[in-house]
């Protein structure tokens, strides 16, 4: 596996393309006996590591998609520092000043529309400043790791459904094509199998679900922020967005 497959794309992207893939590897095993070997399992092993790479490609660019139907994660981050108490912005401007005084700005609420433009405009500035200096903190990896992965879910989700159709659609047919498949043990379990993940793409994977990830990420990071230092940065600028 390449060296460069980080925690980040394991949890958030690797794995969405194994879910979304599963009912079918997961029918083989049950419906084809050779395909339960040890050398068709070793070759199968070496094939899905060989495509993880564009699993992964495939998935960050339909989670971009999917995020750009619903609100951008640092739209989550903005207005839960707008709705956070005064003590908390302050520790939190404190800190931002530390960097430039441009930002003792955020610590008043904007009077005009006008003013609510420039502040919204500098409080992205800060989201940039905080997102730096937080991104390799425990809490904020974690957060940004499942935000990343419910929203690469709810990329997939049409797919998701497609393919679940598309086998009841092939494991129906099986069975008008050979009576002996009706009751067998193996198909009923593969057909239960997919009809568990076409329920979850249905009812468990929506807007929603990203975000509640997006406010748990968005309250992570302001925390981080008003618990550190911005006098050092604590890490390099991350791609994990």
């Amino acid at each position: 596996m390449n060296l460069y497959m980080d925690t980040y794309n394991l949890r958030a992207r690797l794995s969405v393309g194994i879910i979304l893939l599963s009912p079918i590897l997961l029918g083989l095993y049950l419906q084809i006996e050779a395909v339960r070997n040890l050398s068709t399992t070793a070759v199968m092993t070496l094939a899905l590591i060989a495509i993880s790479n564009i699993i992964v490609v495939m998935t960050r660019l339909v989670g971009k998609k999917a995020s750009n139907k619903i609100k951008q994660r640092r739209v989550y981050v903005r207005d839960c520092f707008k709705q956070m108490n005064r003590y908390s912005r302050e520790r939190i401007c404190t800190n931002l000043i530390a960097v430039t005084p441009l930002f003792a700005t955020l610590e008043n609420e904007p009077e005009t529309e006008q003013d609510a433009v420039e502040y919204d405009r500098i409080l992205d500035s800060a989201i940039d400043i905080i997102e730096e200096r937080t991104r390799n903190l425990k809490i904020v990896v974690d957060e940004n790791i499942t935000y990343g992965f419910c929203r690469n879910m709810l990329g997939v989700k049409k797919w998701g459904i497609l393919l679940a159709l598309a086998l009841y659609a092939l494991e129906f047919g099986l069975i008008q094509y050979d009576s002996l498949q009706y009751g067998n043990p193996e198909m009923v379990i593969t057909i239960l199998i997919n009809t568990a993940y076409l329920c979850m793409w249905l009812f468990l994977v929506n807007a929603n679900l990203v975000e509640f990830s997006a406010n748990n990420y968005a309250e992570a990071i302001l925390k981080a922020a008003g618990s550190i230092s911005f006098c050092t940065s604590n890490g390099e600028p991350s791609d994990n967005d």
